[in-house]
């Protein structure tokens, strides 16, 4: 991990740069906190957190109103799904970055957010895509996972979202596809790539993510077909998409096999 030194006009600038956090969350009560605590503990702030709830009923919306006051805005009202909640914290954000994270998610340490806007203000390019490695939450292990080259989303996504921060500007003009309920995350960052967007691997951990019940890997195999049908709406050949398809899964159900072996969950 390299240690950015910024001169101190730059470090004012990263000190100014403003960050959107965004969680989503339905029914989240038992996880909420610590998500919320992750970034309210950050020692950056120049951050406005947003929770979009879908309309909770197990008592997450009182957790939320216990923080309220640290909250540029919060809702809870039922939507169509996650990437609808997404876009509606996309339409109210303000800053120049936009990261969400998912309620049972955090972040790293408490001074992530400060260590990327060094790292954004030191390259230097303010309308790329930063993504950055994320530690995985297993019932008895974490576990490391290094991002992937950007040239690997034309398989599959090479990172999580939860360690990835988008220019707001550029995720007001194409908010995520709500046609998707699994894999809007993957269509949004491959068409971004297609597009010619930059993309800038920040090469420190960001994000802890919850993997025991998470809804992608509870349905996995549904967010892989959808995978499948973003690669032929993008032109890819049915072949070549089908074999990545099957790899995914593959790979998938070799490390659940592997994991629960070493009793990792």
């Amino acid at each position: 991990m390299t240690t950015v030194i910024l001169t101190s006009f730059d470090y004012k600038m990263a000190m100014l740069l403003h960050f959107s956090v965004v969680t989503i969350c339905f029914n989240a009560c038992k996880v909420i906190d610590n998500t919320i605590l992750s970034i309210l503990s950050q020692d950056y702030k120049n951050i406005e957190y947003i929770i979009i709830d879908g309309g909770s009923t197990d008592g997450t919306v009182d957790k939320i109103k216990q923080y309220r006051d640290k909250i540029a805005y919060w809702v809870s009202e039922p939507d169509s799904g996650i990437y609808d909640a997404m876009n509606k914290g996309i339409k109210v954000a303000n800053g120049d970055f936009i990261l969400f994270m998912n309620a049972g998610d955090c972040l790293c340490t408490s001074h992530v957010l400060k260590d990327v806007a060094k790292d954004i203000v030191h390259i230097g390019i303010n309308n790329a895509i930063y993504y950055g490695d994320c530690i995985h939450k297993l019932k008895y292990k974490t576990h490391h996972a290094t991002a992937y080259s950007i040239d690997f989303i034309k398989r599959s996504m090479p990172f999580s979202h939860q360690s990835t921060f988008v220019p707001l500007k550029l995720a007001k003009k194409m908010p995520f596809n709500t046609y998707y309920k699994l894999a809007g995350d993957y269509d949004f960052f491959l068409k971004q790539y297609l597009r010619g967007t930059k993309y800038i691997h920040i090469r420190k951990p960001i994000s802890i993510i919850e993997l025991s019940e998470g809804a992608t890997i509870s349905n996995f195999k549904i967010s892989q077909q959808e995978a499948y049908k973003i690669h032929l709406h993008y032109g890819f050949s049915r072949f070549r998409s089908y074999i990545s398809y099957q790899e995914c899964l593959f790979r998938f159900y070799i490390s659940r096999i592997v994991k629960k072996i070493l009793g990792y969950n």
